[in-house]
C-alpha cells in the first residue's frame, strides 16, 4: 500500500547517508567501502518498474537543477529511458549529455512566457505523453508546466532548487512569485525542496500543498589520473607554482562574478601565483570579462590570470585540476556544485548563505558573509599561500560530501513520490 499524502506531508527527509566514505586519490573521489544495494521497499513489490516523471525545466544551461536531471538520467541505463521537455532554446551543453545518457529530450522552440499560445503548445506536447506525473523545475516551467500538465490530468511536483527563485521587487519579479506561489499554492500535487534552508525559506509559500525536503545529491566523480591533470592545466597555462581557482555557475546576480573577479584581482596582488577559470555562461559576462580587463590591465595574453571557460560539459574534469573552489554567490539553495567541489578534493572559499552553513562544517572551508569583498579576497590569498591548510580543509570536504553521493537513495525517494501521485 502507498504511503498516503499526510505522511509524505511530515516527511523531512535528512542527507541521504553511505556507508564508509574514505578519502582516495588526492581527495579527488567519493568513494564507499562496499556496493550500495537499493533496500527493498515494503510499499512497492520489487518486480514492479520504476515510476519514471516526465521532467520539464526551463532550460539545459549550465546549472544545479540541470546536474540533477544528469544524475536522474544516470540511473536509467536498464531499459527505462528519462523524458525531459526543455522550454527554451540556446546554448546548452546538458542536452547532449542527457542524450548521451540515453535520456530523450525535447527542447520547445520559441516559446515565450507572456505569449498567449505557450500554455496551449505546451497542452499539446504533453498531452501525447504517456508519464502520469509531471515534475517541473525552476521559475518559468513552473509558471507553465503547472496548469498545461494539469489541463491534460497528470499529476504534478515541483522542485525548489534556490532559497530565492526569483530576483528583485521590480514589478515583473513580484508578477513571477505571484504566478509561481499561485502554481504552487493551488495546481502543484507536491512541492520538493533541495535543502532544509530552501524550505524553510519557501514553507509559507505553498499553503496546504504537501511539501518534502530532499537534499540534492551527486554521484561519484571518477578519479583524474596525474597526467591528465598536468596536462589540463598545461593547456590553460597554468604553471608549477601557480594556485588555479575555478568557479563555475551562470554568470548571473545570484552568483556575484563581479565580487568575484574584484576579490580575485586582489588576492592575486597580494599571493602573486593565482589563475581564475569562470566556466560558466550567462547575461552578465560581457560586462564581468570588461572588469576583468580593468581590474587586471596587465595580463599576459598569452597566460591570463583570468580565463572565461565558457559554458563546458567536462567541469567533473576541471575540477580535480584546480586547487581551490570559489563560490560568491549572495543567496542559494543547496548548492549541486558545491558538492562537486567538495567530492572533487578542493579547498573552498565561499559565502554564508543558503544551505551552504548546514552543509559545510566550519573547519571545512573559509566562508564569508555575502558579498564581502575584503573577505573574499583575504580567504582566496590565504589560500594560495598555504598548501597545507588547502589539503585539510578539503579533506574535510570531502568527508562532509559523502552523504550525498547516495544517488540511488535519492532516486528511490523521488520514484516513492511518483509512485504515490500515479
Amino acid at each position: 500500500m502507498l504511503r498516503s499524502s499526510a505522511r509524505l506531508r511530515r516527511q523531512v527527509s535528512p542527507p541521504c547517508r553511505s556507508p564508509g566514505f574514505v578519502a582516495a586519490d588526492r581527495l579527488q573521489v567519493c568513494q564507499l567501502d562496499e556496493p550500495m544495494t537499493p533496500d527493498p521497499d515494503p510499499d512497492i513489490p520489487a518486480e514492479a518498474p520504476a515510476v519514471l516523471a516526465l521532467q520539464v525545466i526551463d532550460n539545459l544551461e549550465l546549472g544545479g537543477a540541470q546536474r540533477l536531471l544528469a544524475t536522474l538520467a544516470g540511473q536509467y541505463s536498464r531499459g527505462q529511458s528519462l523524458q525531459v521537455v526543455s522550454l527554451m532554446e540556446g546554448p546548452a551543453p546538458f542536452r547532449t549529455m542527457l542524450r548521451s545518457m540515453g535520456a530523450e529530450v525535447t527542447t520547445l522552440d520559441n516559446l515565450k512566457l507572456w505569449h498567449p499560445m505557450s500554455v496551449p503548445r505546451l497542452v499539446r506536447e504533453l498531452r501525447g505523453r504517456k508519464e502520469a506525473v509531471v515534475h517541473v523545475h525552476l521559475t518559468y516551467a513552473t509558471i507553465l508546466g503547472v496548469p498545461a500538465a494539469r489541463l491534460v490530468g497528470k499529476r504534478v511536483v515541483v522542485s525548489l532548487h534556490n532559497a530565492q527563485t526569483v530576483d528583485g521587487n521590480s514589478l515583473r519579479a513580484r508578477i513571477l512569485r505571484g504566478l509561481e506561489d499561485f502554481c504552487l499554492r493551488h495546481l502543484a500535487d507536491r512541492v520538493v525542496f533541495v535543502g532544509a534552508n530552501v524550505e524553510r525559506a519557501n514553507r509559507s509559500r505553498i499553503g496546504r500543498t504537501p511539501g518534502i525536503v530532499v537534499p540534492n545529491v551527486i554521484p561519484r566523480p571518477k578519479p583524474l589520473p596525474p597526467a591528465d591533470r598536468a596536462s589540463i592545466r598545461q593547456g590553460l597555462g597554468v604553471g608549477p607554482e601557480d594556485v588555479a581557482v575555478i568557479a563555475t555557475g551562470r554568470l548571473s546576480e545570484q552568483k556575484d562574478p563581479f565580487l568575484l573577479v574584484r576579490a580575485f584581482a586582489a588576492a592575486q596582488a597580494r599571493a602573486g601565483n593565482l589563475v581564475l577559470w569562470v566556466v560558466g555562461d550567462g547575461a552578465l559576462r560581457a560586462g564581468v570579462e570588461a572588469l576583468a580587463r580593468d581590474v587586471l590591465p596587465a595580463e599576459d595574453p598569452v597566460r591570463p590570470r583570468i580565463r572565461f571557460l565558457g559554458a563546458r560539459d567536462d567541469v567533473q574534469r576541471l575540477l580535480p585540476a584546480a586547487d581551490i573552489y570559489a563560490l560568491s554567490s549572495r543567496w542559494e539553495g543547496l548548492p549541486v556544485a558545491l558538492l562537486e567541489a567538495m567530492a572533487a578534493g578542493l579547498g573552498i572559499v565561499c559565502t554564508r548563505v543558503g544551505d551552504i552553513p548546514e552543509l559545510l562544517p566550519e573547519d571545512a572551508a573559509l566562508m564569508v558573509q555575502r558579498e564581502d569583498e575584503a573577505g573574499f579576497a583575504a580567504a582566496l590569498a590565504k589560500l594560495a599561500a598555504d598548501k597545507a591548510l588547502r589539503e585539510g580543509l578539503a579533506r574535510r570536504a570531502l568527508q562532509a560530501a559523502g552523504p550525498h553521493c547516495d544517488v540511488a537513495g535519492w532516486q528511490r525517494t523521488l520514484e516513492r513520490i511518483y509512485a504515490e501521485l500515479a
